[in-house]
């Protein structure tokens, strides 16, 4: 997967590529390979505070 990712950055050909880009494609990379992991690195990366939070994340991933 990390190698799949560092493909598709540098295929952008961007000298720089913001790390919001990065964490996007990275997340939904995981919501593909592994649910369980990709609602625990958006609970980090979005910086969840309400339960809330969670359950819109696994919300978002059933409608997928």
């Amino acid at each position: 997967m990390v190698d799949a990712l560092a493909d598709e950055l540098e295929a952008m050909h961007a000298a720089e590529i913001p790390s919001r880009v990065i964490g996007e494609k990275a997340l939904a990379r995981l919501r593909a390979e592994d649910q369980v992991a990709a609602v625990r690195y958006a609970s980090v990366f979005r910086r969840f505070t309400q339960p809330e939070d969670f359950l819109a994340e696994i919300g978002a991933l059933r409608a997928t």
